[in-house]
Order: C-alpha cells, then structure tokens, then sequence
C-alpha cells in the first residue's frame, strides 16, 4: 500500500523555514537592531495633523506583488483573536475582546525620534502614516512558541523611516521603546519582574 501524505494548507516546505541558526541567534538580532529611536524625520512641513478617519481610507493598502505568495491565508478570526499582548492578558484568543482593549487609547500617539540623527523630532503617529503611506504584503509568520499564520500586513517598510531620518555617520543601532502604561494595559502587573525599571 502506497504512503500518501496529505499536508494540510498551512504546511511550510522545509527549504523555506527559517534556518536553525538564525532561529537561535534572534535575541542578538534583535539586541543588535537596537536607528528609529536615533533617527530623525523632518516634521516641519506638516499642516494639519491627519485623522484616523482620513487614514483608514489608505487601508488595506496596494498589495505588493514581491510580497505576495501564492498560499492561502490563515482564517482571519484566527489571525485577528489569536495574539500575544501580555500587556493586556496571557490568555491569547481574549487579547481582541474590548473588555481588555477598551481602555488602552492609540489616538493620540506621540512618537518621538532622537539620538543619532540631524533632524531630531515628535510627530503623531497619524501624521506618520500619512506621510510615508502604506502597502499591503502577505507574510509567513512563524513564531518561537510553534504556531504559524499567513497573513496580509499593511504597513510601511522601517527602511522608508529611517531614509527620512536622515541618521548621523556615527549611527549603528535602532532602538524602539514603546508605551507601558498601567492604567491602559492591566496585564503589565501581572508579568514577572513588575515594575520595570
């Protein structure tokens, strides 16, 4: 009798998984990819700050078309309702329920680029998005703990950023730093090693 493997629709070829080494080495990648937050974007020609409104219209985005494998996508409740935030809770398919999101407030939201960089800077992250814009990619996502999604991301690439940053010589790290706000995000307390410095 005949050995007849049938792969469910979400089976990755072994020829494109991420190699062992990379996989092992991600917490000295992402120690070494430590520019955003040393960069710098020129606000000084923004008018009247974007809406959120006025930005949904540029979502999902233009599909790129060197992003977008022929696979099928992973069944979009569970790439909405299946996330880590521990910020918010461990339990993973409860992240997207507002009993845990309905505090945490994204507009308005204040970045600011400093460090390493010629035009240091605040901007909200609407103006941001409507600034650079965005593009739709459909990417493989494979995450440490075993599970894998495909998915369309909409976004704007980090290399776009940095470019309108304008980053000194001297520059050679990026370093993102991001909201921890207890008030907002109740799950914080709960995380081992609470407070952080």
């Amino acid at each position: 009798m005949a050995n007849v493997i049938i792969r469910p629709d979400w089976h990755l070829s072994e020829k494109l998984v991420t190699p062992e080494s990379d996989y092992r080495n991600r917490r000295q990648f992402i120690k070494e990819l430590g520019l955003v937050a040393g960069a710098g974007i020129s606000g000084s020609v923004m008018a009247a700050a974007a809406t959120p409104a006025e930005n949904l219209k540029l979502y999902p985005g233009k599909r790129n078309p060197k992003y977008n494998p022929k696979v099928k996508l992973t069944n979009q409740q569970w790439a909405e309702g299946y996330n880590n935030f521990y910020e918010f809770t461990t339990q993973k398919e409860l992240v997207r329920h507002p009993f845990y999101m309905n505090k945490f407030v994204t507009n308005p939201w204040q970045i600011e680029i400093k460090g390493l960089c010629e035009k240091p800077f605040k901007i909200d992250a609407q103006q941001l998005i409507a600034d650079i814009g965005v593009e739709q990619r459909v990417y493989r996502m494979r995450c440490v703990e075993g599970w894998s999604m495909v998915v369309p991301w909409t976004g704007f690439t980090l290399r776009k950023l940095i470019e309108k940053a304008v980053p000194k010589k001297t520059a050679r790290f990026v370093k993102f730093t991001t909201a921890m706000n207890v008030q907002q995000m109740p799950g914080i307390a709960r995380l081992p090693g609470y407070p952080w410095p």
